[in-house]
């Protein structure tokens, strides 16, 4: 079985003039609907996230991303690779 790896996420991925960037959003949900279409062209490491959400610290990123997995937003498959790979939207 082949597995198709999408293209790399260019560090200019969102728009710095995005007006949503703009709207107060407490907690985790505040990087969610960025996390969320960074994730749309399929699974990616986590190093691969951290390239387009340059504004996000390592830290809050995985805070995140485990808030999401644990509301169903996201799941995250391991594999037996180093470095391990696989958070994707559900």
């Amino acid at each position: 079985m082949t597995r198709t790896v999408p293209a790399p996420l260019p560090a200019d991925f969102f728009d710095p003039n995005c007006p949503v960037q703009r709207i107060p959003v407490l907690g985790s949900k505040k990087w969610a609907w960025k996390i969320v279409r960074c994730l749309e062209g399929g699974p990616r490491r986590f190093s691969e996230l951290r390239v387009p959400l340059a504004g996000i610290t390592a830290k809050v990123l995985a805070e995140s991303l485990r808030s999401m997995e644990h509301d169903g937003v996201v799941s995250r498959t391991e594999y037996a690779e180093n470095p391990p790979r696989g958070w994707s939207t559900r």
